[in-house]
């Protein structure tokens, strides 16, 4: 994968630019997106920006109907 390769040579910022725009494409139930979501999860550095992808995605998550 993509992101995986990107990540392994150091360019973390390009791997989730390329996560995160899978993630906009996949429908919240999709049997990948968890897979996805955790691999985008470990391409963040540190824990404050961890947490604050979370909560983009559950203020993302609560929104829908």
């Amino acid at each position: 994968m993509q992101a995986t390769a990107l990540r392994e040579i150091g360019r973390g910022g390009e791997a989730a630019a390329v996560l995160d725009q899978m993630l906009g494409k996949l429908a919240g139930d999709h049997w990948r997106r968890r897979e996805i979501l955790s691999m985008r999860l470990s391409v963040v550095a540190t824990a404050p920006e961890r947490e604050e992808i979370i909560a983009k995605f559950k203020k993302a998550h609560d929104e829908q109907p």
